[in-house]
């Protein structure tokens, strides 16, 4: 291969610089949201290779934990590192592939020193590790390895078919990870963004996910009822669509997957234990409870209505808005965002200027309505405030309750609830 004899070629000096000037286009490349060429991704790998062979690892160190680039072209198991997918708070996403052809996504914890600090934007929108003991709920920051680790203890553990399937688990030379299969699709959040579905079709979708949670891969009803099969991080962008889709949104065989569990539970840190943890997304777990039928319902409404709506308005426009379609609070939902608050719990306040479903979608009727407010363990009352309510029990609940505002779907579920 002629471009390998080039870089073979390379003095020791020439092939460092040649790495450093490939860093800075692939990552250029990476900010801009544009896929890099296959070519420069290729001759990457190859000075990868090259680098390693003469033994001038060393010598590249600190840009290794730098950012994602120099994990391009590194070897996982037989499958070579060759593009990148994302990144998160402790982690990268990397497109693995063997001599085959055949493709896995690798997450890798984050070297410690390209790991975000302290100074990390604490945007809600991300996965945060939080001390959820009352009065004094704080960030935490354990190291991204341990996160790693604990994500694939947890995949490991699940038995619906609804989980990503982990494929391995390891640490090569200091770097944690783990793989799962390579999915054709989009999170819902990008299937939102491009297609823009209908009420109806987005029904469907989350009726169709709530089934494969309530059957384990064997099709044994009631595996939500094991307490440790909790996901723990259900949002718009841990559910995907895997699918071959249309240029209309549709797809002929479509499946639902949930990615990144989160975790509820002790945790014990290299300077700290903390004896209630939460790794998660409080915009969907406001009360900081593993409760995914909250976090499910939190998704249907953000997507039948285009916004979170735990997300404070931000611009004069946008409260304006909300400032004329928000709803009035019962005096125990009140109470219980007070006593939220008090804890050091702030999550729940957004309700008190929140656009109810029908307000910020009218092809929302009462009855659909109804069924999402639910789900987020809340009601209209017969005033018009919204009010607490004990919600679903169990997924199956959710499904049939579902499967009625569905006029095409006859509800799976009726002979085993």
């Amino acid at each position: 291969m002629e471009s390998e004899r080039q870089v073979q070629a390379l003095s020791d000096a020439e092939l460092l610089l040649r790495k450093d000037g490939l860093d800075k286009s692939l990552t250029a490349c990476a900010m801009a949201g544009i896929e890099a060429s296959a070519s420069e991704q290729a001759e990457f790998a190859l000075v990868q290779d090259e680098i390693a062979r003469r033994g001038l690892a060393s010598s590249s160190s600190s840009s290794f934990a730098i950012d994602w680039t120099s994990l391009l072209g590194l070897d996982f198991e037989g499958y070579r590192l060759t593009g990148f997918l994302a990144q998160g708070r402790f982690s990268f996403l990397m497109l693995g592939e063997n001599q085959d052809g055949d493709r896995r996504v690798y997450k890798l914890a984050r070297p410690q020193a390209a790991a975000p600090s302290q100074d990390f934007d604490s945007n809600r929108w991300l996965t945060r590790a939080m001390d959820i003991t009352p009065f004094q709920v704080c960030d935490i920051y354990p190291s991204p390895a341990q996160m790693i680790d604990l994500q694939a203890q947890r995949l490991s553990g699940f038995t619906s078919g609804a989980f990503v399937e982990l494929l391995s688990v390891g640490n090569k030379d200091g770097l944690v990870y783990y793989s799962m299969p390579f999915l054709q699709g989009k999170t819902l959040r990008q299937y939102l963004h491009q297609f823009q579905p209908g009420v109806q079709d987005i029904l469907k979708l989350f009726d169709l996910l709530a089934l494969e949670l309530v059957f384990d891969r064997e099709g044994v009803f009631g595996m939500e009822e094991r307490p440790e099969q909790y996901h723990g991080d259900i949002t718009l962008d841990n559910i995907f669509l895997q699918g071959d889709f249309a240029a209309d949104g549709t797809a002929p065989e479509l499946t639902v997957k949930l990615l990144d569990p989160g975790y509820f539970g002790p945790l014990q840190m290299t300077d700290r234990y903390v004896e209630n943890a939460m790794v998660g997304t409080p915009l969907y777990y406001p009360l900081l409870e593993a409760d995914d039928i909250m976090a499910f319902g939190y998704c249907l409404w953000e997507a039948i209505g285009g916004r979170q709506p735990l997300l404070n308005p931000a611009g004069s426009n946008v409260e304006a808005e909300v400032s004329v379609l928000q709803t009035g609070l019962a005096e125990a939902l009140e109470h219980l965002i007070q006593f939220r608050d008090s804890l050091g719990q702030p999550f729940l306040g957004a309700l008190r200027s929140v656009a109810l479903p029908s307000q910020a979608n009218p092809g929302v009727d009462r009855e659909i309505e109804a069924v999402i407010l639910k789900m987020v363990r809340l009601a209209v009352d017969e005033t018009g405030l919204l009010t607490i309510d004990k919600g679903y029990a169990s997924f199956a609940e959710v499904e049939a309750a579902l499967a009625s505002i569905i006029p095409e779907i006859e509800p799976a579920l009726g002979e085993v609830l």
